[in-house]
């Protein structure tokens, strides 16, 4: 006699290495390949075989946002959020940012003395060195945040567990919005990932028994 076990939205936790997605409302994903037909003159119009190309992964995820931007905490908690930025992307008019010796360099001249920094030279009058030009910051937006790993427990109450993780996640797109119809506001983001695993149980206990 076969036995089977299976999962629903209620037996799964995602979460960004330790950090669990708790507002996660749905995550989806799908793989995709080109592959091109090869044809010879054979006397047949059918290919002979198909050449294998590049494989592209992508997906989507969908949060519920309650009182703060649900992802990007998660992503501060993960520690996936700080970036370094050139303090001209920071505010690119504000002499005191671009320059952190106070000397009044305007933007045009941030550029030639970043330029002149890194090659050893120094314009400003102070330390040669290209940090002074750059601050570690937290993203501002979704598609700022380092790449990340997804990874999905399944446990449902037979006991029975499996696992399955996405590596490389790096988010493509954001978009939300509100209605005077919404009872729950959410976030949706796009995604592209380097590798997905496949799905399998964990502690040698299979899905099927025999």
């Amino acid at each position: 006699m076969e036995k089977y076990s299976t999962f629903s939205g209620a037996d799964i936790i995602a979460s960004i290495g330790t950090t669990e997605l708790g507002t996660l409302q749905s995550i989806s994903w799908s793989t995709s390949r080109a592959k091109g037909p090869i044809h010879v003159m054979n006397g047949s119009a059918d290919p002979i075989a198909y050449g294998r190309g590049i494989r592209a992964i992508a997906g989507q995820l969908a949060f519920t946002n309650l009182d703060k931007e649900a992802f990007m905490t998660y992503a501060n908690k993960a520690n996936k959020d700080q970036m370094w930025i050139s303090k001209h992307d920071i505010r690119a008019t504000d002499d005191s940012i671009l320059n952190a010796n106070s000397t009044g360099l305007t933007t045009t001249d941030a550029f030639a003395a970043f330029n002149a920094a890194i090659s050893g030279q120094d314009t400003t009058g102070g330390t040669s060195t290209s940090s002074q030009f750059r601050d570690k910051k937290s993203a501002q937006y979704a598609d700022q945040v380092l790449p990340f790993d997804i990874h999905i427990a399944y446990n449902n109450e037979y006991g029975k567990q499996a696992r399955k993780s996405l590596f490389g996640v790096e988010i493509l797109n954001e978009g939300s919005g509100i209605s005077i119809e919404d009872i729950s506001l959410d976030t949706q983001y796009s995604f592209v990932a380097r590798e997905l695993s496949r799905m399998v149980t964990i502690g040698g206990v299979t899905s099927e028994e025999r």
